[in-house]
């Protein structure tokens, strides 16, 4: 993407063509989350695409990306367990919700199911 700024000074008109960074949808979720100083710290890697859409690794989890699900953060055991069960491709499809902290333990809504994982004991991946 280029940006193309008109300056006027003194009766001349400058004209300047500069590239303008374009962020994608990760990127511009995690800045929107605090950067690096929120819950996903770091980039630990480059975005990459999978399945019909991206995924950004960080320190503090993974962001996923699908253009029917938005951007959406899993980390910690869920994140495990997605990956277990094959990410994207699996029939879980793009995670539609981050995930959420209950009182014994997270879970996570997918397009086709949801993954809970009790504070101790084994995730459970339910379909449908």
């Amino acid at each position: 993407l280029k940006e193309r700024l008109f300056t006027l000074s003194g009766g001349t008109l400058t004209n300047t063509l500069s590239a303008v960074a374009t962020l994608s949808a990760n990127e511009t979720r995690w800045q929107a989350m605090g950067g690096a100083n929120s819950a996903l710290g770091a980039p630990t890697g480059t975005e990459v695409a999978v399945a019909g859409g991206t995924r950004t690794p960080y320190a503090g989890g993974d962001l996923w990306w699908s253009s029917s699900t938005g951007s959406h953060w899993l980390s910690g055991s869920p994140l495990k367990a997605y990956l277990a069960a094959g990410g994207p491709g699996s029939e879980l499809g793009f995670p539609k919700s981050d995930q959420i902290t209950i009182s014994d333990g997270s879970y996570a809504d997918f397009q086709v199911g949801r993954i809970t994982c009790p504070t101790s004991g084994s995730c459970e991946v339910t379909y449908g």
